[in-house]
């Protein structure tokens, strides 16, 4: 575990986030952080187990404050679910991305580290988990709407699609101004995407 209040630990996390930010989790480098650092790997191994955990330390406020947010956001998928229209499914994806925009605005740096550049880490693999689960739930909930034969693949494949927009976008490293510009516009053409999909499966 991380040691804390020690002379070193804003210097190390500063340079972990530079680092990390550059070159993103898999290229990033431990030597190359203690060098820019000015520190030897022993200071770092005594406050961290290895570089996943400084990586996870990083986005650690993201990882507290986003699962409130994610239950709330649950709450309207299961209503959409329950009530199948396409008002409360419409009203579930606007929640979603209205989440996403204010966890940007408030962590921007993490979520670019979390979503655009924690390929290969502990992060990358509980947040790809969270995205299989959800492309699964849709997956279900347009099964339950369709009214005619369509391919269930479809739906987890454009939902991937999305996903990696999002990443890419983010991995950029864009200003923060300038990105959730992008995510606006971008969330707006899949939200009318989406919708047409439900309507399309909604008709006989």
């Amino acid at each position: 575990m991380a040691l804390k209040n020690h002379a070193l630990d804003c210097l190390i996390i500063e340079k972990s986030r530079e680092e990390f930010l550059e070159y993103g989790y898999q290229k990033g480098s431990l030597h190359r952080i203690c060098k820019n650092a000015g520190v030897t790997t022993g200071a770092v191994y005594t406050r961290y187990n290895g570089k996943d955990e400084i990586f996870r330390s990083l986005v650690e406020t993201l990882t507290k404050e986003a699962p409130s947010g994610i239950a709330e956001v649950k709450n309207y998928y299961l209503k959409a679910y329950e009530e199948k229209t396409k008002e409360a499914f419409v009203e579930a994806l606007r929640k979603e991305q209205e989440l996403c925009l204010r966890l940007l605005a408030k962590h921007y740096d993490e979520c670019v580290l979390a979503l655009g550049k924690s390929k290969g880490s502990s992060i990358g693999l509980e947040i790809k988990s969270l995205f299989e689960l959800k492309a699964n739930k849709l997956t279900n909930f347009f099964k339950a709407i369709a009214k005619k034969a369509f391919n269930i693949s479809s739906i987890e494949l454009i939902f991937n699609e999305e996903i990696e927009h999002y990443k890419k976008l983010l991995a950029r490293c864009y200003k923060k101004k300038e990105a959730i510009s992008l995510i606006e516009v971008v969330d707006s053409f899949q939200r009318a995407g989406w919708e047409n999909l439900f309507n399309e499966l909604e008709s006989c």
